[in-house]
């Protein structure tokens, strides 16, 4: 499994929202979630409130979206971290395209693939 151990990327509120059907949070969702507000904050929120951007909700969908994929692909993975990068590439350029843009999804997904990395090394 992989870690996130920046806590710069963690939501500070409305941390229920990440919280499953047992109450357990998901820590790794928030980060997710945490790494779009700091990667593209305000450049997201405003085009939201035009009708044209993604909100809170969409933004927290594809935090457990992405959870998801990571795991997925390192379990599958877990020989060969080349791999788990691919699948993961693989697998979030076609779901964050149409609301980011090819730029912002590829700059999205290197700091993802950051962050796994950080974590399968000290895991």
């Amino acid at each position: 499994m992989h870690r996130l151990n920046n806590t710069s990327y963690l939501l500070t509120s409305n941390k229920s929202a990440f919280s499953d059907t047992d109450g357990k949070k998901n820590k790794h969702a928030q980060a997710y979630y945490g790494l779009f507000k700091h990667l593209f904050g305000a450049e997201l929120l405003s085009n939201a409130l035009l009708g044209e951007g993604v909100d809170d909700d969409k933004l927290v969908k594809y935090a457990f979206e992405i959870d998801a994929v990571i795991k997925t692909a390192v379990a599958e993975y877990s020989i060969n971290p080349a791999e788990i990068e691919n699948a993961i590439s693989m697998k979030l350029l076609p779901m964050l395209f149409a609301d980011l843009g090819i730029e912002k999804t590829e700059r999205f997904i290197q700091k993802v693939l950051q962050i796994t990395r950080l974590g399968l090394s000290r895991g």
